[in-house]
């Protein structure tokens, strides 16, 4: 398995509340297939969520008037991600948390990156992100679940960087 999926404050309850537990399962799987060892993941992340219905809802705006939204929404969870570094955590983490206090989400899920400047091969990632999760305990109070993706490079052919396209 290429990804490793952490839960906080309870979010699997959450998602097994909604019905939602297979379908947050299937969803990062798809993810991890469209995704891996391919160029331009941001276009193809929301292609992929856009295939899983993750736009479906009303909540999409964070700020009323703002054009910035989650990226995917479906049943009072939202998703974000920042699959090119794991430092995209504080960041992602605290969207999630404003939808959560304006009661737009009742979950999130939060898609990273292994790589960054703090994370390598011999990191134990259950540890990392329960030491940062507890650095950010003050404020974060969603339950929210977070997803270490480890992506392959871009194939490369004869070289020559050949996008893989899907």
């Amino acid at each position: 398995m290429m990804y490793h999926l952490f839960h906080f404050r309870e979010a699997h309850k959450v998602f097994e509340q909604k019905a939602m537990a297979s379908d947050v399962t299937m969803t990062v799987n798809h993810v991890l297939n469209s995704l891996n060892g391919v160029f331009r993941r941001n276009d193809l992340l929301r292609a992929a969520l856009n295939e899983m219905g993750w736009h479906k809802g009303p909540v999409w705006n964070i700020i009323a008037g703002r054009s910035y939204r989650f990226l995917g929404y479906k049943h009072g969870v939202a998703i974000e991600a920042g699959l090119d570094t794991y430092d995209y955590i504080v960041e992602g983490l605290m969207t999630l948390q404003l939808g959560y206090d304006k009661g737009q989400i009742d979950a999130g899920i939060l898609m990273l990156s292994t790589q960054g400047s703090r994370i390598c091969k011999d990191t134990d990632m259950k540890e990392l992100i329960e030491k940062d999760m507890g650095a950010m305990e003050p404020i974060l109070s969603m339950p929210v679940s977070i997803c270490l993706y480890d992506l392959n490079d871009p194939f490369i052919r004869n070289g020559l960087q050949t996008p893989t396209i899907l």
